[in-house]
């Protein structure tokens, strides 16, 4: 039991309803680690725009970033994430079980472009050791296509990722 009072979608009012209103046409459920953040509903106004930024501005798929907040669910331990972007994966890209096992044993076996792989070794790289990231790391991602802000934007959404984890078993959110 979550060590935070949340709100339920069935009880959900003002900023929290429209929040988990926008969550829920574009997911179909609301997850525990949104229902963490209705504690502050302005932060959660904040993550809805965020999470609008990426699917309807920003150069990075949907799938793409799901692949992301796999690998640094992994990375972290974060069970309850690890399960949601499996299964995120599976209803968005040609994922099944096996395919799943093969993308969790080689990153190189997603399915995703080829510069896409490219990035997404670097977003992991850069959250798990940031201090091994060089400059050629970047110049080789700009050859592969990617601008600045692509590659800003892909580490931003693994950090995000590593700091809701943490605050998701800090709270006991899954328990």
């Amino acid at each position: 039991m979550s060590l935070l009072q949340t709100v339920k979608p069935e009880n959900a009012e003002g900023k929290v309803k429209e929040a988990y209103d926008y969550f829920n046409g574009m997911a179909g459920m609301i997850p525990l680690p949104i229902q963490m953040v209705s504690t502050s509903p302005d932060i959660l106004t904040n993550l809805i725009d965020t999470v609008k930024y990426y699917v309807n501005e920003s150069n990075l798929s949907t799938s793409f970033l799901a692949h992301i907040r796999l690998f640094i669910s992994i990375d972290e331990d974060y069970t309850y994430c690890i399960n949601l972007n499996q299964e995120l994966l599976k209803g968005m890209c040609e994922y099944d079980d096996g395919s799943i096992d093969a993308l969790l044993n080689d990153v190189n076996n997603a399915l995703l472009e080829k510069k896409e792989i490219e990035l997404l070794k670097f977003v992991i790289k850069a959250v798990s050791d940031p201090a091994t990231t060089e400059k050629s790391d970047i110049v080789n991602l700009n050859k592969a296509g990617w601008t600045d802000k692509d590659i800003y934007e892909a580490v931003n959404e693994g950090l995000l990722m590593l700091t809701r984890g943490i605050a998701f078993k800090a709270f006991k959110m899954a328990e």
